[in-house]
């Protein structure tokens, strides 16, 4: 209805940086859903508000709507929008520099992603830079190649992008322990595909500047 109309919309008006835009239609979602007292529909809003107060750099904030949405979600039994809160919290907690905390959300929401492709990549990419912050390149190396699986012939979607993320993390560290020339060239591709996929989605160019 009108609620997945809204929605649809600002997860495309975040993708493409289109703040103000996307912030007035997930707030008519948002009052939409609450007139309906449709719990479906309000976490669903704060999730996509939660991954624009991210892009726009509010992370205490993201972190802040992400854990209400997770608590909402327990209580009803919703393992999706849990899922994609813990997914939110992983973000923030690492863009926090809060890695340790990071690693158990995003542990979290691998676990209950299920047969969801797009939190699976997501997670792994996340997990894939969470555990070079920590220094477990092994960890880091295992999820770089989930996320790498799971990419393979799929469309890009803006926060897909944490996968490419995660990859090229894991090329960099491991360049930056061995120096060698084949790893270069993993490093070289990996970044290349980040940033070609990143100049679809001004939400995510960011990530392309490391």
């Amino acid at each position: 209805g009108l609620v997945f109309a809204y929605t649809a919309e600002g997860v495309f008006r975040t993708g493409v940086g289109q703040w103000e835009q996307a912030q007035l239609i997930l707030h008519a979602s948002e009052q939409v859903s609450e007139r309906a007292a449709d719990p479906q529909g309000v976490e669903l809003t704060h999730t996509l508000q939660g991954h624009l107060l991210h892009c726009v750099g509010e992370f205490e904030a993201s972190l802040e709507l992400h854990e209400r949405v997770r608590a909402s979600a327990r209580s009803r039994g919703n393992h999706q929008h849990e899922c994609w809160s813990d997914l939110g919290m992983g973000r923030s907690q690492l863009d926090l520099g809060r890695p340790e905390a990071a690693a158990v959300s995003l542990q979290s929401a691998l676990r209950l992603a299920q047969e969801d492709k797009l939190a699976l990549q997501a997670a792994h990419g996340l997990l894939a830079r969470c555990y070079v912050e920590l220094s477990r390149l092994d960890d880091a190396i295992e999820h770089a190649e989930h996320a790498a699986k799971l990419l393979q012939g799929r469309p890009p979607v803006f926060i897909a992008l944490h996968a490419d993320e995660g990859i090229s993390a894991v090329r960099e560290a491991q360049y930056r322990h061995t120096r060698y020339p084949q790893i270069k060239r993993h490093l070289l591709r990996a970044s290349r595909n980040l940033k070609r996929r990143a100049g679809a989605f001004p939400a995510m160019q960011p990530l392309a500047l490391w």
